[in-house]
């Protein structure tokens, strides 16, 4: 039997330009995290933010992370 031990963190973020540094140290703990594991990063709020998001996610260049953006005003409703 075939067993896959990976899990999958899934991250629901407001953006907003006063709390994007927490988010990305939270990207750079799983980053560096051996774990098997997905990270999804689930976005709303300022484009500007957003941008810069997918922007560090791209240069983190981990195939496990992956970032959903919404142009809903919050993603926690």
């Amino acid at each position: 039997m075939n067993v896959n031990n990976e899990f999958s963190i899934v991250i629901p973020y407001h953006a907003k330009s006063e709390t994007i540094d927490f988010v990305k140290r939270q990207l750079n703990y799983y980053h560096f995290n051996p774990t098997p594991m997905v990270v999804i990063l689930a976005v709303s709020g300022d484009e500007i933010v957003k941008v810069e998001l997918e922007l560090f996610i791209k240069e983190l260049n981990d195939h496990r992370f992956s970032i959903l953006t919404t142009d809903e005003t919050n993603i926690l409703n």
